[in-house]
């Protein structure tokens, strides 16, 4: 899988995207997650340098799942033969109705700059159930800090967190700089607080939870001429 990953993906990426996959190889990160990373939406080098970084305090982080088109990475992390972590660069959440553009005919979408999501193993059948869902944005972009752009973060965040559950953190360069351990901690102590909170909940519960319910959409929501709306599948809907 991993080496069939970066086969297949390497050769899309830019020259410069090629260039930067090379500096994260020399600074000891693994090409397939240096690919992964760049591969993912407008993934710049030092917000992939960052992710690395914070995945990489991990054992081992493989290919789990790709798409084609569009350009897509899941890597997984096993913590115990119980416990596995999914991680997912630009993670898609659906944006509900009531917030798409106006006269917009396709279903918006939302996209998350890192998501973890953690999941308990079923060892009878080895399915899995999310607990909970780190996700973390990189405000390295003068967007992020001018008023407009602090507004539409702060009512995607509200949704976001209201629809889904997640609380997502916001890293800017200097936090990354200067307290880089805080981060790595807060996602540390997010694992282990959550995995404590469901211990001896039996798996069909879990399972049946609202977050499990409301997993990551595969049909996109397609408004017709007529007015109504059809639901097909989100990967023949990229142009």
């Amino acid at each position: 899988m991993t080496e069939e990953f970066v086969r297949f993906f390497y050769p899309k990426l830019s020259k410069k995207k090629k260039k930067d996959v090379e500096r994260l190889v020399k600074k000891g990160v693994k090409k397939s997650v240096a690919v992964g990373l760049l591969s993912a939406g407008k993934c710049s080098y030092p917000e992939a340098l960052m992710i690395s970084k914070i995945i990489g305090e991990f054992s081992s982080v493989e290919i789990f799942s790709y798409t084609e088109k569009p350009q897509s990475v899941c890597f997984l992390a096993n913590i115990d033969d119980k416990k596995n972590l999914y991680i997912y660069p630009q993670y898609r959440l659906m944006k509900p109705l009531y917030l798409n553009k106006k006269d917009r005919k396709q279903q918006d979408y939302w996209y998350i700059d890192l998501a973890i999501e953690l999941h308990i193993v079923n060892p009878i059948d080895d399915d899995s159930a999310i607990i909970a869902i780190w996700g973390m944005e990189y405000d390295g972009h003068p967007q992020h800090f001018i008023e407009s752009g602090i507004q539409d973060s702060n009512l995607r965040d509200l949704t976001i967190n209201t629809e889904y559950d997640i609380n997502i953190i916001h890293i800017t360069k200097e936090i990354w700089e200067n307290r880089s351990r805080l981060v790595h901690a807060n996602l540390s102590r997010f694992i282990e607080r959550r995995y404590q909170d469901v211990k001896g909940i039996p798996f069909n519960d879990l399972e049946n939870r609202q977050m499990n319910l409301t997993k990551l959409p595969t049909l996109d929501l397609i408004r017709m001429p007529d007015g109504s709306v059809k639901a097909t599948h989100w990967l023949t809907n990229v142009n």
